[in-house]
């Protein structure tokens, strides 16, 4: 999908899973963790949308001892959305915003298939 536009994204992993099978790991050139919390904050402050700005901050003070990485990645990217669905529970979109919601709106129409068990 070379010709969707770049994109950044935040996400954040249950620490013991991205001990285990994401740190230390290549994934991509632009697949980075990010070692200081403030830096975070930082990037959200300066690349995040204004209206959804704050949320985001505050979602991201929910899990301090999580695991924070940066990537790059061309929006639409079925093969991006496909990994972030295998990672499951271990991993979580904090930006952007609409992928974040995107990604929650998949998991409750899963949901639905299963709710009624």
């Amino acid at each position: 999908d070379f010709y969707q536009p770049e994109q950044f994204m935040i996400l954040r992993f249950n620490p013991d899973f991205a001990r285990r099978y994401i740190d230390n790991s290549f994934r991509h050139s632009s697949f980075e963790k990010i070692d200081d919390f403030q830096e975070v904050i930082s990037i959200l402050k300066q690349e995040s949308e204004e209206k959804y700005r704050e949320k985001l901050i505050s979602i991201a003070h929910l899990s301090l001892n999580h695991s924070y990485y940066l990537l790059r990645y061309r929006q639409n990217d079925n093969n991006v959305i496909m990994r972030l669905r295998a990672w499951g529970h271990n991993v979580e979109v904090i930006c952007p915003w609409d992928l974040r919601q995107r990604m929650r709106e998949d998991l409750q129409k899963t949901w639905g298939l299963y709710e009624n068990d």
